[in-house]
């Protein structure tokens, strides 16, 4: 019976229960008698590791959720971590429970609740609260800027949506809590269309420009290349101007970022002669002819104020990140545009 307990605290990081060990058939006398004999050892009340199993901080999270039993989740940093949210490690154990905390260790931070968070579950056997309530958590002990940029990741991924984190508020919210109001007012600064940033140097570039005296522009601007769609990381439609960021965190090796770089130029020049045909907030492409000589009068003075304002924002542009990121620049005439987005 005790090599059934091996078995399973092998699999639990080397953690098993007293309550674990008797369901398996192991006696009472019997369990005590390997504890005594250094086979296994205490670490949190009814909860036990294997001796000689290395200590680490997710053993201890999960010696956590052990001990606290059903209703107890790793929350807040942990289970940001556990979901793969950058900034975040294990260093700061978080759980909720509904158990009493009074005998929890002070490694352990623990944050009482009435009933367990609907949506729990285990990743990597560690149960672990839902990033929608791992995010309403996270503000009451991380920095609102690692709040922003958790939130930024978890769209992107697509773990959360926006809607998804405004029922999150309104559902889990609570009264002078501080994860609440800084959720709420970074959830304040998202429209429905907001386009999150790949990476934080994304993050960074978005914010600079955005944050500078240059035109709205559009983020991860649609554009099609003759073959298929592709994005832009930035693009001012109306004169004609995109730009695009090369971090290394979204490609992880030189051979990917080149490979990414390389075969793009050329699509890249094709991509950008599209931007000026599309039409800021009717969602497509506009296909609307210019017709008559008189017209051709009127295209000729288009062209050439759009000219004017592309300069404008290309100048504006290149001082504004001159410095700052490795930038690539496009500008073509205007041509007309594919109408069918779904080829």
């Amino acid at each position: 019976m005790w090599q059934a307990c091996v078995r399973l605290a092998l699999g639990q990081e080397g953690l098993i229960t007293l309550d674990q060990a008797l369901s398996a058939g192991c006696s009472s006398d019997c369990f005590k008698g390997h504890v005594a004999k250094g086979d296994i050892e205490r670490i949190l009340p009814g909860v036990y590791r294997l001796a000689g199993t290395a200590e680490s901080p997710r053993q201890k999270l999960r010696a956590a959720t052990l001990w606290g039993g059903e209703g107890t989740a790793a929350s807040h940093t942990s289970a940001a971590a556990l979901v793969g949210l950058k900034g975040f490690t294990l260093s700061d154990l978080h759980t909720v429970t509904t158990k009493d905390p009074r005998r929890a260790p002070d490694w352990l931070n623990v944050h009482r609740l009435p009933a367990g968070r609907p949506g729990t579950r285990p990743l990597r056997g560690i149960p672990t609260t839902p990033p929608w309530i791992t995010l309403v958590d996270l503000g009451s002990v991380a920095p609102a800027a690692e709040v922003r940029s958790a939130l930024d990741q978890a769209l992107f991924l697509g773990i959360v949506s926006l809607p998804q984190m405004r029922w999150a508020l309104a559902t889990f919210g609570r009264d002078r809590h501080h994860g609440t109001a800084v959720l709420r007012s970074l959830l304040a600064e998202r429209d429905p269309g907001y386009a999150p940033p790949e990476s934080e140097g994304e993050a960074l570039f978005y914010a600079l420009i955005e944050g500078s005296d240059l035109p709205p522009g559009v983020r991860q601007f649609p554009i099609w290349d003759g073959k298929r769609w592709r994005r832009l990381d930035y693009a001012w439609p109306d004169p004609g101007v995109g730009a695009e960021f090369d971090g290394w965190t979204a490609h992880g090796t030189r051979e990917a970022f080149q490979d990414d770089r390389a075969p793009r130029r050329p699509s890249r020049r094709r991509i950008i002669k599209d931007i000026g045909a599309y039409r800021s907030g009717c969602g497509g492409f506009s296909t609307t002819p210019l017709g008559t000589s008189g017209a051709a009068r009127t295209r000729s003075s288009q062209r050439s104020a759009r000219q004017f304002r592309s300069k404008s924002v290309l100048t504006r542009l290149s001082a504004l990140l001159e410095g700052n990121f490795a930038t690539r620049w496009a500008h073509r005439p205007a041509v007309t545009a594919p109408a069918d987005r779904t080829r």
